[in-house]
């Protein structure tokens, strides 16, 4: 059912000329052929929380520097007087050389757009925005939760164990680096397989696994299986259950240069859901004789 779920979260980077940008394109995207069924990707630190993954914020900006303050000035069509310049408001130095991003609308602080002099590290909104376009862009594969028996045209049996596992696609490793071009700033977001979560869907409590789980096989015994549930009352008819796994993965954020992730406030744990629909019976004997 949940064989063609995707997650796709990419981002093309330019940085072949001293002035790049970014543009078109949107976030992440969830495609799925089952309107039963759900896929969620989140992010969440050391601020507490899980808060799903939104828009890359630099979609539609452009990368200028190093640039005089007199160019800086026609980038923005400033005319004179003071500018905020990194986190303080002063007037453009025409013989500085700045770095400048430019948004086609506000991203930063209410503000479209971000300037700072060449040697000193962007705004902290500017470094944040930089790690949250570098999380957009992993491309984190949708767990497919897999059961034996699969729930679906062989129903589950209370009281026996339920093989759970998710393929070994949605287990691996995924890096992805956002930059701003020129200015030679840059992010990598690394997200490394930790555990698996299970919600069984009939009222109990969710429970962890410590990996993916072991993919059922004629030749292994339930002795095998590293990841099971066992459910104890039945859908009845024309119900079911809705089964979810969430693979979580430790997300970790290098800064180039590496001063930059310095005071910043970055995600330390992203995870993907997906559920789809059970059933659940029981075995019926017949006496006879």
């Amino acid at each position: 059912m949940l064989s063609r779920l995707a997650l796709t979260l990419t981002l093309l980077l330019s940085q072949a000329s001293p002035e790049s940008a970014i543009s078109g394109g949107k976030g992440p995207v969830v495609q799925t052929d089952a309107t039963d069924s759900s896929v969620t990707v989140k992010v969440g630190g050391a601020l507490g929380g899980m808060q799903p993954v939104t828009a890359n914020p630099l979609l539609g900006c452009t990368f200028h520097g190093p640039v005089l303050g007199s160019r800086v000035r026609e980038l923005l069509s400033i005319d004179g007087g003071p500018v905020t310049i990194g986190a303080r408001v002063a007037p453009l130095d025409d013989e500085q050389l700045y770095g400048v991003v430019k948004c086609d609308r506000p991203r930063f602080d209410g503000k479209a757009d971000a300037v700072w002099p060449i040697g000193e590290s962007p705004p902290d909104f500017v470094v944040e925005a930089v790690v949250t376009s570098a999380v957009a862009q992993l491309e984190i594969p949708a767990p497919v939760p897999q059961t034996a028996p699969d729930g679906d045209d062989t129903p589950f049996l209370v009281n026996l164990p339920v093989w759970l596992w998710l393929d070994d696609s949605a287990w691996s490793t995924q890096a992805a680096t956002a930059g701003l071009g020129p200015l030679l700033v840059s992010a990598t977001a690394t997200a490394t397989p930790s555990h698996t979560m299970w919600n069984p869907g009939d009222g109990t409590i969710s429970f962890s696994c410590e990996d993916n789980g072991q993919a059922w096989r004629r030749s292994l015994s339930d002795d095998d299986a590293t990841c099971t549930t066992t459910y104890r009352v039945t859908t009845g008819a024309n119900r079911s259950f809705t089964l979810g796994a969430t693979a979580v993965f430790d997300l970790t954020i290098s800064c180039s240069p590496a001063r930059l992730c310095d005071g910043v406030e970055v995600p330390s744990v992203l995870t993907a859901s997906a559920s789809r629909p059970v059933q659940v019976t029981e075995a019926r004997s017949v006496i006879t004789g």
